[in-house]
């Protein structure tokens, strides 16, 4: 699935995808632009999951190193 998110960038948007990797996340989507404001971290026996969560947009969870969900704040 793509999610698209219109925020006035111009050329440097790019839709992001479940299943991209954490680099294919940095390097091609606007995501890239900002740094995370918080990064949180857990591994266990089943593999590692990681969120990134900014402020104003909204959060991105990997699992084992793929994009597996988009979370996209709507403000009013």
């Amino acid at each position: 699935r793509d999610f698209c998110l219109s925020r006035g960038l111009g050329d440097v948007y790019k839709r992001q995808k479940v299943g991209m990797t954490k680099k294919q996340v940095l390097n091609q989507t606007h995501w890239g632009l900002e740094t995370p404001d918080y990064v949180h971290k857990v591994s266990d026996k089943y593999g590692e999951l990681e969120q990134w969560y900014y402020h104003d947009s909204g959060a991105l969870y990997f699992d084992k190193g793929k994009l597996s969900s988009i979370q996209i704040l709507r403000r009013p």
